[in-house]
């Protein structure tokens, strides 16, 4: 949301518009990060999101493991006082 220019005063509070658009997002990152930490199997994964109707196609979600993994690694080598700039390409 951000990336589309909205602020996060914005995006703040229940009654935003963009609110129930957030939380969709939330539903699907959670279990994609407990993937990612080993809190749940690869396997399992459409076990903790398909009362979203929504589907994460497997390839989609190995791309998003190995992205997340090529971050924290890259931070994980930074000197103290470092930073690591993201940036996608959509």
């Amino acid at each position: 949301m951000l990336f589309l220019r909205h602020t996060f005063n914005e995006l703040f509070g229940k009654d935003n518009p963009q609110t129930t658009k957030l939380r969709f997002i939330e539903q699907i990152i959670g279990p994609v990060q407990s993937v990612y930490w080993g809190h749940i199997p690869i396997e399992n994964f459409e076990e903790y999101t398909t009362y979203l109707d929504f589907n994460l196609l497997e390839n989609i979600l190995i791309i998003c493991l190995d992205e997340i993994n090529s971050i924290m690694e890259n931070w994980q080598q930074l000197p103290i006082g470092g930073h690591l700039m993201l940036e996608w390409k959509i």
